[in-house]
């Protein structure tokens, strides 16, 4: 459950291996950032995502990582 602002930090996966988080935001307006080990942005489609801002949603992370490059996508606003 999403609370506080937050940086989620994905670190020492290995290449072919995916991590899937599921973010039920708390409090309204919060934000998070998602970086990989080396302090790179781990990469979604159209750039860094916003997440729902509607406390009691819930927000789908799925991030892979290839050997070199984190790569998600992510799912919103699915209803609690």
């Amino acid at each position: 459950t999403l609370n506080d602002t937050t940086t989620f930090t994905f670190a020492n996966m290995t290449a072919g291996t995916s991590m899937t988080l599921i973010i039920t935001i708390g409090v309204a307006d919060k934000s998070a950032t998602f970086t990989s080990d080396g302090s790179t942005l781990v990469k979604f489609p159209g750039g860094a995502p916003t997440l729902t801002t509607t406390a009691g949603e819930i927000d789908l992370v799925v991030v892979f990582f290839d050997g070199t490059n984190h790569i998600a996508n992510i799912v919103q606003r699915i209803k609690a």
